[in-house]
């Protein structure tokens, strides 16, 4: 990619980063995320396993460091599914306002399209 080539992927992902929809999916992410971790932190959300139905042993988390774990293991799941859906999306959201038409006749490549849209997905989620 020469200079030319990533000016216009930045100013795709400007763009894109201004854009009102994403800012919503990300505090809709942000307090799913908080709620969570409050909820796993006094008891209220718990991974369990076993079955006590029929007299057996049921597992409770009962470690800081178990809990430490399970929380990082739903944050990793939550982030891959939000990030996925705010990646996800840009190209058809793109192609209903028909913003498409107008990139295939600028001179932006498709490689500075796509290098545009992923780096503003990912600076959401930094």
């Amino acid at each position: 990619m020469n200079v030319t080539s990533i000016k216009r992927a930045m100013t795709v992902a400007r763009y894109e980063i201004r854009y009102p929809q994403a800012r919503s999916l990300l505090i809709v992410w942000a307090l799913m995320t908080i709620f969570l971790a409050w909820a796993m932190s006094i008891g209220a959300v718990q991974i369990s396993s076993g079955s006590s139905g029929v007299g057996g042993i049921k597992a409770h988390v009962t470690s800081e460091f178990a809990q430490a774990l399970q929380s990082a293991i739903v944050a990793i799941m939550i982030d891959g599914f939000f990030f996925a859906v705010l990646a996800g999306m840009t190209v058809p959201r793109d192609y209903e306002a028909r913003v498409l038409d107008i990139q295939r006749a600028s001179g932006l490549s498709p490689r500075s399209y796509v290098t545009g849209k992923f780096l503003a997905a990912g600076f959401g989620f930094s």
